[in-house]
């Protein structure tokens, strides 16, 4: 695994610093979204979170910078979830949000609006609606494709792999065929990548149709965003015209079911700013 040294981190930060293009312009959009975030946050009685931008490098956490300063190895502004997941003994009951910058090993930087609900056994329902509410707010033209970890776990059983999820994330059916042993199992696969827009006999997908039923959230379940610690339901964000907005998915926490989603800034307010140049 590559860790950027000590001296060479903050060389490569200084680099990002100066080859911002308007910060001033990209500040003042971002600020009146995190405005509309917050406000609408506050009433759902979230609370704010102020995350460590650095932490100590766990095989837990995922994605952000890696470095080392010749003695220890962290990670510079790793996925949050993982790193509540992690430090899973100091969250019980919690609703929380947080605006958290992301920087990749290419050295890109976004910022990342999170929410998240712990120990709650509604916590998916919960997410949806507040997710649907915050993309309203700001007039969004957006779609939610939903999809199930445990509905492919329970078909592929040991035959499980990142190989397998990449196939399915590609839609490769050839490879697919290829790489499942069990005949009944490659036509399960196969047909259940034809599903997108049905609901489904799946007891999750049912009931966020009950008591949600909005037209912007399709079910596919060959949509698979996947990080390792989802649970069942994962979900991703998009615009009408097809730009990734953020994902989502939940999880385990204290053996209970928690849930949240990201989204990010930059796409938004591209979105947004497109909008009205349109207009």
């Amino acid at each position: 695994m590559h860790f950027l040294m000590y001296d060479r981190f903050f060389l490569s930060i200084l680099e990002v610093i100066y080859v911002k293009r308007d910060i001033f312009s990209c500040s003042k959009r971002y600020s009146s979204v995190a405005k509309k975030f917050r406000e609408i946050m506050y009433d759902e009685n979230h609370y704010e979170l102020f995350p460590q931008i650095i932490s100590k490098y766990s095989n837990d956490l995922i994605k952000g910078l890696k470095y080392s300063n010749s003695k220890d190895f962290y990670l510079i502004t790793p996925d949050i979830t993982s790193w509540i997941i992690k430090n899973q003994k100091d969250f019980n009951d919690e609703k929380l949000f947080y605006i958290f910058p992301s920087v990749n090993n290419s050295l890109e930087t976004d910022y990342i609006f999170g929410v998240e609900i712990i120990n709650d056994e509604n916590a998916e329902i919960k997410i949806l609606n507040i997710l649907i509410k915050l993309l309203d707010s700001l007039k969004i033209n957006f779609f939610i494709d939903i999809s199930s970890v445990l509905i492919w776990k329970n078909l592929l059983k040991d035959e499980f792999s990142l190989k397998i999820i990449e196939c399915i994330q590609k839609k490769n059916t050839n490879k697919l065929k290829n790489l499942i042993k069990d005949e009944k199992t490659k036509d399960n696969i196969i047909s259940l990548l034809s599903k997108r827009g049905k609901v489904l006999n799946y007891e999750p997908f049912k009931e966020i149709k009950n008591k949600i039923n909005d037209k912007r959230i399709i079910y596919d379940p060959s949509n698979f965003i996947y990080n390792d610690y989802y649970f069942d339901l994962i979900f991703e964000i998009y615009s009408s015209d097809g730009t990734i907005i953020g994902n989502g998915g939940n999880y385990i926490i204290n053996g209970n079911k928690s849930c949240g989603f990201n989204l990010s800034f930059d796409n938004i307010t591209k979105i947004i700013w497109s909008d009205l140049n349109e207009k």
